[in-house]
């Protein structure tokens, strides 16, 4: 009996690493993606900024490789986010009744709407107004 618990938990991590290192993969890929687009995405934020001109200050060697890094690493992790949670769901779900597969679908859709709806009212509200906040701080 000891023996079968056991192969069935390395299946199921098995199964949970397959889906881990998938995931993994699709992150790297949007990486790239990213830093391809990172000039565009900066050129998108910096127009979004309506109150003020925005003028982006590189003050060492390095900044501007760590602004690519971490842009590029927001839009990996916001791109990859669904699928994570796709995984995710396939990971759990054939151990779910039909009852809980119908709920947590329910709820799966409407977190996903929620998630960009809020990134997409920061990107266009917040960060103008927190722009517009901190250089009327840094003027004073």
């Amino acid at each position: 009996m000891k023996k079968d618990n056991e192969s069935t938990y390395m299946v199921h991590l098995n199964e949970l690493r397959k889906r881990s290192i998938r995931i993994l993969i699709a992150f790297i890929l949007f990486l790239a993606v990213g830093f391809y687009a990172t000039p565009t995405i900066l050129e998108i934020i910096k127009s979004t900024s309506l109150k003020v001109d925005l003028d982006l200050n590189i003050f060492h060697i390095t900044d501007s490789l760590y602004l690519y890094i971490k842009v590029s690493s927001l839009f990996s992790f916001i791109a990859v986010f669904p699928y994570c949670l796709l995984e995710l769901w396939l990971f759990i779900e054939p151990g779910l009744s039909k009852k809980e597969k119908r709920f947590f679908s329910q709820i799966h859709t409407y977190y996903l709407y929620f998630i960009y709806s809020r990134f997409i009212i920061c990107l266009f509200y917040y960060y103008s107004l927190l722009h517009y906040v901190f250089s009327k701080i840094s003027n004073d």
